[in-house]
């Protein structure tokens, strides 16, 4: 135990609306490791919290004193400023809870709505309690500054359910366009040197000019290493980041993708080589440089630890480069330094034949187990 770092901050960041499975987010968060976990319960629990969530819709940043020891978020507040968070936490991931739409809008009239806007028992209640209760009065504010007013989320309205399922969809919407990621090669050129460069990217400048244009965060580009060739590891390297540089220029990170085939016969090889070859051209980065690696899991774990732990490598990713997800999960669990960035075996047991039951349990078993094995650890 003495030998593992406590890890501080905030490292996930719940931006899905109330009544998405928020509180069951919580417990999960907190079970896999990022407990405390900072929900809307927790205002209600303190509602001298209130006063910051205040000076938060008013423009001030009191990110630290808000969650303090807390490692997560889910459900509103925090989720209303994800993309504050975000800045103030660029490593944090970020989870999009989603619901089915007529369903969700079900749950949160009968409750947050019916609360705030209702005749029944218990929002008469509560109005009668901040009759009395400055303190509860305050936290209705907060409640209607941030669901119903000018600042709103539900600010275009909320008394037709078409109204508020327009609001939710929009919402989930902005948040995937917040962080995406543009693809830019095109494709792999023949093998050479057992390796297979990138074709040229003549699309680059074109392409850039477009990312910057509709806020895209970052780029990927993927090379193939079949065999450890020390000249075509390095080549691919070279390659990787003068394409790097030119992504970098325009304002965008790039994450460069030298895969190591799994069916190398000198895989560990390999990757000791391309390991080396990114820490020399990482040296003459400089200071201020922010890039990224998506990599195959190597052999050896923990082989990348000392590319992760560079100042200038945002995230070293683990793609699943062909292991089933059982495999892929057991090899990352052993790899404190990687996050999992898997497609193939994310995918893996979905069906165009399934039900929406079906297909949405396994979906939610494979990023269950993908997760589980990703909970990010820190190293001394």
């Amino acid at each position: 135990m003495n030998d593992i770092k406590k890890p501080s901050g905030i490292a996930l960041i719940g931006a899905g609306l109330p009544r998405t499975g928020t509180l069951t987010q919580k417990l999960a968060l907190e079970e896999l490791g990022l407990e405390p976990c900072y929900h809307w319960v927790n205002v209600i629990a303190d509602l001298d919290q209130v006063g910051l969530w205040d000076r938060a819709l008013d423009g001030e940043a009191p990110w630290e004193e808000i969650f303090n020891d807390h490692r997560s978020t889910a459900d509103w507040p925090g989720g209303y400023f994800y993309r504050e968070l975000m800045d103030f936490y660029p490593e944090a991931k970020v989870l999009l809870s989603v619901r089915e739409p007529e369903s969700w809008e079900r749950s949160f009239r009968q409750t947050i709505w019916t609360m705030c806007h209702g005749e029944t028992l218990m929002p008469l209640l509560s109005r009668a309690r901040a009759q009395v209760d400055p303190r509860w009065q305050r936290y209705l504010a907060l409640v209607d500054r941030m669901f119903w007013g000018s600042q709103g989320t539900f600010a275009a309205g909320h008394a037709d359910p078409a109204q508020l399922i327009a609001q939710m969809l929009e919402h989930n919407e902005e948040v995937k366009r917040v962080v995406p990621f543009l693809k830019v090669d095109l494709g792999l050129a023949d093998e050479a040197n057992d390796v297979q460069l990138m074709k040229p990217i003549d699309t680059l400048d074109d392409e850039l000019g477009r990312a910057q244009q509709h806020r895209i965060f970052g780029t990927k580009m993927r090379s193939f290493i079949k065999d450890a060739n020390q000249a075509g590891i390095s080549a691919i390297v070279d390659q990787q980041f003068e394409y790097a540089e030119r992504i970098r220029a325009a304002g965008l990170v790039p994450i460069m993708e030298p895969e190591v085939s799994i069916k190398s016969p000198h895989k560990e090889q390999a990757e000791t080589l391309l390991r080396d070859a990114i820490h020399e051209r990482l040296a003459a980065l400089p200071a201020d440089a922010v890039v990224m690696f998506k990599v195959s899991i190597p052999n050896e774990p923990g082989l990348y630890g000392s590319v992760a732990s560079d100042p200038r490598v945002l995230r070293v990713l683990a793609l699943s480069g062909g292991y089933s997800r059982d495999e892929a999960c057991a090899l990352l669990a052993q790899d404190p330094t990687l996050t999992a960035s898997f497609s193939r075996a994310l995918l893996q047991g979905l069906t165009a034949g399934q039900t929406d039951e079906q297909f949405h349990a396994e979906l939610e078993a494979s990023i269950a187990e993908i997760y589980k094995a990703s909970a990010r650890r820190e190293l001394a």
